[in-house]
């Protein structure tokens, strides 16, 4: 990523005004281009495996026992939702870029690694001589082995009815990572895809996050 990259990407797009649909998904890729980083994946009919993708259908739970499905406008699992906006007046976020650029490039040299390009894109966090990201900024001692525990017996809890109790109690249980074969062990008639689904909204909302690329935790 070179700073006449990034100038040229935002002079071509500073008179495109505020057609937000006809533009967002080109401004995007350009973008992606700019970064350095992949572009989104197409659309497949398995909607748990739609990891990277743009218009990615999330459930929205209208209050009135009824749902409904919305889009996203780009989405990449465990990385970020981003919602378009028609119109700007400014460009200093698009400028940015360019002061964000030389930070990264000075994060890297000090081996903090934040996983936007292809090169550095590994989610056990190593680099090429096997220094965890961690290691590479601080000296930290050998971490003790911990004593093994035992798995505490599972007892299965009724499925709830509505989308939103069901939402809340899984979670609940994200306290510890957790995927959707995990979660579908403390439910009676559990659906792994819909529980997928639910972990997927709940990621979209904040209020859960993908922590080694099949696993989640709620935040």
């Amino acid at each position: 990523m070179d700073d006449t990259a990034i100038t040229n990407f935002i002079d071509r797009w500073k008179p495109s005004g505020g057609a937000e649909r006809a533009n967002n998904q080109l401004l995007l890729a350009e973008l992606c281009d700019v970064l350095e980083a992949p572009h989104p994946d197409p659309t497949v009919e398995v909607e748990s495996d739609n990891r990277y993708v743009f218009e990615k259908n999330v459930i929205f739970d209208n209050g009135d026992g009824t749902t409904s499905t919305r889009r996203i406008d780009l989405y990449r699992r465990g990385c970020f939702v981003c919602e378009t906006k028609q119109g700007i007046e400014k460009v200093k976020d698009l400028e940015r870029l360019v002061a964000l650029n030389h930070e990264q490039t000075e994060e890297e040299k000090r081996g903090l690694i934040r996983w936007l390009r292809p090169d550095y894109q590994n989610l056990k966090g190593q680099n090429p001589d096997g220094k965890t990201q961690q290691g590479m900024l601080t000296d930290t001692k050998e971490a003790k082995p911990k004593a093994t525990k035992k798995k505490a017996k599972i007892t299965k809890q009724p499925r709830p009815k509505t989308l939103s109790a069901q939402a809340a109690a899984v979670q609940a249980i994200l306290a510890t990572p957790a995927d959707e074969t995990d979660l579908a062990k403390h439910f009676t008639r559990a659906n792994k895809e819909r529980i997928a689904e639910l972990l997927e909204t709940l990621e979209s909302l904040v209020k859960a996050r993908l922590v080694d690329g099949q696993r989640y935790v709620g935040v």
